[in-house]
């Protein structure tokens, strides 16, 4: 009976590692692997969970949101907020977005996705554009002061800077909520989330105007260009140099390309290099600041910052065409389009670029292109040429947010 027994449950047990195995056939449909510089995504715990809660998207400056941007095309607002904007929009939690305005009167904003006034408070001047942490709390960034407020515009805390750092183009933010910006005095500045000074790195290299900041990945490194190199590492940990890469003539009259680094996810930099008045280079550094590949001679153009997509897939502008690039720089598409870019570019989950022309008629455009190059909206804007388009569109879900530079307007498109 034992004997018998024994051999049943040998049996049941065959039969479930037989149905096992047999369940785990190889011939089974298997996840697509993930192509060569597949973007992951990196968690972030002190921004706020928003499409766009800070300048170009996120700490890394990739121009890319999580979300789905506008389908349809169709101008669902034109904003007249009668002072100038200055700044790029930003996008809060619960569905806000907040601008920065100047002359001839100086405030923040906050305004629902219908146009809906929700709150203004009246500041100093700015032209830097603002941030907003996990708790929706806003960093606010004047010639003389850093500030926080609240979601609601309230006053937490203001600092006195002694020293003008208005012209810096970002605030960043690491991941446990100290807060990074450039000032005048050619030094990067470090500060709590309660506006205590953490510390001040001084280097002749460090320019404010229309400089930027980048994280890396792992939040240790940040990125920034320099008055002599394209790209400049920052030791946090240190408070030091760790390198600089991509060495540019010395200053001169002619126009020099200003590059935002953007961060890929394994930690490798993209940037333009500087070559002439006519021809920059995109580079691809990694963390150490050696060049992985150089794709050379590209029409300067607008100083236009590129996007990098979910996949890898990097895009750049040339004058009045998008090109795109694989991970390894090699080239997959080139798109013309019916007019001057003006703007950054931007893309959204699925790879779509958005991106704002001026056409022959001096007719202003917003333009969605796919992720293969395909034209698949253009949406007349205005042919009011008091009106500038430069700074960064920002994407919401389902949603393109597109401020006129130096004049008074705001558009969204669905």
């Amino acid at each position: 009976m034992n004997r018998l027994m024994n051999i049943s449950i040998i049996f049941l047990l065959s039969s479930f590692i037989l149905s096992f195995i047999i369940s785990c056939d190889s011939s089974d449909p298997k996840p697509p692997e993930k192509p060569p510089g597949y973007q992951e995504d990196i968690p972030w715990p002190s921004l706020a969970d928003s499409p766009w809660p800070i300048y170009r998207g996120d700490p890394q400056s990739t121009g890319r949101t999580k979300v789905k941007g506008p389908e349809n095309g169709i101008v669902n607002l034109e904003l007249n907020i009668q002072p100038e904007i200055h700044s790029s929009i930003i996008i809060n939690l619960n569905k806000s977005f907040l601008v920065t305005t100047s002359y001839p009167g100086n405030s923040i904003s906050s305004f629902s996705f219908q146009g809906v006034s929700l709150w203004k408070k009246t500041l100093a001047p700015s032209s830097t554009s603002v941030l907003a942490d996990n708790l929706g709390d806003i960093y606010y960034l004047t010639n003389q002061t850093i500030q926080k407020l609240s979601k609601d515009g309230e006053n937490i805390w203001s600092v006195e800077l002694g020293t003008n750092a208005q012209q810096s183009e970002n605030i960043n933010i690491d991941k446990i909520g100290n807060i990074y910006f450039l000032s005048s005095n050619y030094s990067l500045n470090a500060y709590s989330k309660n506006g205590d000074k953490l510390w001040s790195l001084y280097d002749s290299e460090f320019i404010t105007t229309s400089n930027s900041l980048s994280f890396s990945p792992n939040g240790s490194t940040i990125y920034c260009g320099g008055a002599l190199n394209s790209v400049i590492a920052i030791d946090l940990s240190s408070k030091s140099i760790k390198w600089r890469s991509g060495a540019m003539p010395p200053l001169t009259s002619i126009p020099r390309i200003r590059s935002t680094p953007v961060i890929t996810s394994n930690g490798n930099i993209l940037s333009f290099v500087y070559v002439n008045s006519i021809f920059k280079n995109l580079v691809m550094l990694d963390e150490n600041g050696d060049i992985l590949w150089e794709k050379r001679n590209i029409e300067v153009g607008f100083e236009n910052q590129l996007s990098i997509n979910k996949v890898g897939d990097i895009y750049y502008s040339e004058v009045d065409t998008i090109v795109s690039v694989d991970y390894l720089g090699e080239e997959k598409w080139k798109s013309k389009l019916n007019g001057v870019i003006l703007t950054d570019l931007c893309c959204d989950s699925e790879g779509n670029i958005f991106c704002v022309i001026r056409n022959e008629s001096d007719e202003y455009y917003a333009v969605k292109v796919s992720q293969v190059g395909d034209v698949i909206w253009e949406t007349f804007l205005t042919s009011d040429q008091n009106l500038t388009f430069e700074q960064t569109p920002t994407i919401g879900e389902g949603l393109l947010i597109i401020p006129t530079n130096n004049h008074r307007y705001i558009y969204t498109i669905n």
